[in-house]
């Protein structure tokens, strides 16, 4: 369970949120919405402890049962960009190898590779990531970086480009991770496949608050 009250940032004189307040409940998936610029990806950097909001009082946030200060929120949150790092003249198979090195997944090799299947990309493994398309590279991160173990996962519009085949296989992956995993996660995205995530919330930014 994570509860945030009191929630205000500023960017360049301009009042992005104004005691705003979010709840997310264990195993809970959380859909954002709002128009261009309203935010989104600004609340998921502030959630995920990258950017402190700017404000006179500092939001409060409860971590389980505990009062924990926004830069601690790192060590709770899996962010997952919009933008793919990858490295475009290595294959994915070395890709997928280097991530699981760098944030020690090798106990989830086994899961990862069940949702690179799933997503239809195990022929395509070995050839250099600069070949493959949009949809190709979220595909891959997504698999491998949403192994990660955190009580809450943000993925920040990267479902835009994924075929819609492959969001159906997205949606089983969430649920993966919501049921078994017991993470809480909360994404922005265009598009509508994901209203079929039968606990999903959905979330809008207006006025400058959380509804």
């Amino acid at each position: 369970m994570i509860e945030i009250t009191k929630l205000s940032h500023a960017f360049d004189e301009k009042s992005i949120f104004r005691d705003a307040k979010l709840s997310i409940s264990e195993g809970e998936v959380i859909w954002l919405q709002g128009e261009n610029g309203s935010g989104k990806t600004t609340l998921f950097r502030i959630l995920s402890g990258i950017l402190e909001p700017v404000s006179d009082e500092e939001p409060i946030i409860n971590l389980k049962g505990e009062v924990v200060r926004i830069a601690e929120m790192r060590h709770e949150v899996n962010y997952i960009p919009s933008k793919p790092y990858l490295f475009e003249y290595l294959s994915g198979r070395d890709n997928m190898e280097y991530l699981i090195s760098l944030f020690d997944l090798e106990g989830s090799y086994n899961q990862i590779m069940k949702n690179i299947v799933a997503l239809r990309l195990e022929d395509d493994l070995d050839l250099e990531v600069h070949t493959y398309s949009l949809g190709m590279k979220a595909k891959l991160y997504l698999a491998i970086m949403i192994e990660r173990v955190t009580s809450l996962i943000i993925i920040d519009e990267l479902l835009n480009n994924i075929d819609v085949e492959s969001l159906k296989a997205v949606v089983k992956i969430f649920e993966n991770k919501t049921t078994k995993g017991g993470s809480s996660i909360i994404f922005s995205s265009h598009t509508q496949i994901m209203e079929v995530i039968s606990n999903t919330k959905v979330i809008h930014i207006r006025n400058k608050r959380l509804e």
